[in-house]
């Protein structure tokens, strides 16, 4: 099964989210599957998630909750050629346990840039990006409490569905 280390978008958060974006030309999530990818794993044999789930319940549990803001957008590679849209994920304040986070899952990109995939093309090629997509400000905030081992279905039109298969608690952040 195809596999990812994330935390989805909290049901506020995610409505904001997909309501904002509603009206692209585009692939966009349903609300309920946009998130954050913390570890992308791909193909793994059903055998392996045992072990899986049992290194990152440890690693997880290891950790606090991490204050996080959505803000600004982008694209992968870029707005002129956009395979990808986004928005932004920062963590609030400057402590660093996002990224200790995804390391502790298995992400060792850098630079890696945390984000909430918005829209992909219906068909191979760039998106057109208009200008009020770019030009998009939330301010909203987010705790990122619970870790999910997921895995992603194809869905009809070569979108994709996501369902947690574990999911693992971040230690409540002290006062």
């Amino acid at each position: 099964m195809r596999l990812f280390v994330g935390a989805f978008a909290p049901p506020d958060v995610a409505a904001a989210i997909r309501g904002a974006v509603a009206g692209l030309a585009a692939r966009v999530p349903v609300a309920e599957d946009i998130h954050l990818t913390l570890h992308f794993l791909g193909e793994t044999d059903d055998a392996a998630v045992p072990g899986i789930a049992a290194a990152l319940e440890r690693e997880v549990a290891r950790r606090s909750e991490v204050p996080l803001w959505i803000r600004g957008t982008g694209a992968f590679p870029d707005f002129e050629r956009a395979r990808v849209l986004w928005i932004g994920v920062e963590e609030a304040g400057a402590a660093g346990r996002l990224l200790d986070l995804a390391r502790a899952v298995g992400n060792v990109e850098s630079p890696w840039t945390p984000h909430l995939t918005v829209a992909r093309p219906r068909r191979r090629g760039h998106l057109e990006v208009p200008e009020p997509f770019r030009a998009l400000r939330f301010d909203l905030p987010w705790t990122l409490a619970e870790v999910h081992l997921a895995a992603s279905s194809p869905a009809p039109e070569g979108s994709a569905r996501y369902r947690s298969i574990a999911r693992f608690r971040l230690r409540p952040e002290s006062l």
